[in-house]
């Protein structure tokens, strides 16, 4: 009777081998990816900032590019006395407004 009892152990145990086996397996599949960015690493796209907020490089000509290394060099005081926004920027920044007075800017005190 003890040998059948060894026996019956033995194959209980393999049940659980073989789940633990195709866990990790999906576990492993799962890791690994062809090739693909992780989504993590798609959220984080390259941006620039103005005024105080990220805009998406991939949204704005080379020309707003070039002005905005040329604005950002500037010092603050000297930020607020510009009167001009790029089309490509005021348009990112009005885009989830709705209205144009979003992008209004004050005179420099």
């Amino acid at each position: 009777m003890s040998r059948k009892i060894k026996k019956f152990n033995k194959l209980s145990k393999l049940p659980l081998a073989l789940l633990s086996f195709v866990l990790m397996a999906f576990f492993l599949a799962s890791c690994m990816d062809s090739g693909k960015a992780p989504d993590t690493e798609k959220a984080e796209e390259e941006t620039v900032v103005y005024m105080g907020r990220s805009l998406p490089v991939s949204k704005l000509s080379d020309e707003t590019l070039e002005w905005l290394e040329w604005f950002n060099q500037m010092p603050e005081e000297a930020q607020l006395a510009i009167n001009y926004v790029p089309y490509d920027i005021s348009s990112l920044i009005n885009e989830g407004s709705g209205s144009p007075e979003a992008l209004e800017t004050t005179d420099a005190p």
